[in-house]
């Protein structure tokens, strides 16, 4: 008998290849893309202005709010030591009034840079400080009250009248002395001319006799060349 062999020939499927493009060179939002801390600092960076500006608001420097008033600088350092940044912070100061020297119930950390300051902000939230929690945030400029402006001005109002109304009164003062001074020059000179001869200042009609002669006597005058004729 004879034995027929037939062979199957199967055909694999063909594979399917995932294709894969990649660029040169890191993404502009890579940065921020890792992880909420990262975000926040970037925002952090760009809400702090150009450095030299006058809204500059440096992110190294976190404000420390909330702080019991027997914390002084150095507690406050120490704090962030053992909550294990201290290798990343470079000073820290607490606000004192200047008259009571008494601490305000608030300070500020620097930091060796932004990132330390932002994961600071976000990692120790709700923390407390000696019972008290401890507000970790970038700090501001303080901003100008307007109407502080205006009473400055208005300030500067009254003031400019108040000196406009001393320099009148001076002025006057001053002309006034000047008249009293005129008028006793005045009588000063009358009465160096009085001294020399009193008939020249009470009757001036001397001075006419003296010069002119008397009305009498050319009439009388007349009267002789008449006869003479």
């Amino acid at each position: 008998s004879t034995t027929t062999t037939s062979t199957t020939t199967t055909t694999a499927a063909p594979r399917s290849f995932l294709t894969m493009k990649v660029g040169k060179g890191r993404s502009k939002s890579s940065a921020v893309k890792g992880s909420t801390i990262s975000r926040e600092n970037k925002a952090r960076l760009d809400m702090a202005g150009r450095r030299g500006t006058k809204n500059f608001v440096d992110p190294n420097k976190v404000f420390c709010g909330n702080l019991p008033y027997d914390v002084n600088s150095a507690d406050l350092k120490q704090w962030f030591v053992e909550q294990g940044v201290g290798s990343n912070i470079k000073s820290c100061k607490v606000i004192r009034d200047w008259k009571t020297k008494e601490s305000k119930g608030y300070g500020f950390a620097m930091f060796l840079d932004p990132i330390y300051a932002t994961s600071a902000i976000e990692l120790m939230k709700g923390r407390k400080i000696k019972n008290r929690f401890i507000r970790l945030h970038q700090g501001k400029k303080k901003k100008v009250d307007p109407m502080l402006f205006i009473k400055n001005k208005d300030k500067n109002k009254e003031r400019d009248e108040e000196e406009a109304l001393i320099e009148n009164a001076i002025d006057s003062v001053y002309d006034e002395k000047q008249e009293n001074k005129k008028e006793e020059e005045e009588v000063d000179e009358m009465g160096e001319l009085e001294g020399y001869d009193p008939t020249i200042i009470n009757d001036v009609s001397i001075d006419d006799k003296f010069l002119f002669g008397d009305a009498d006597d050319d009439d009388d005058d007349d009267d002789d060349d008449d006869d003479d004729d």
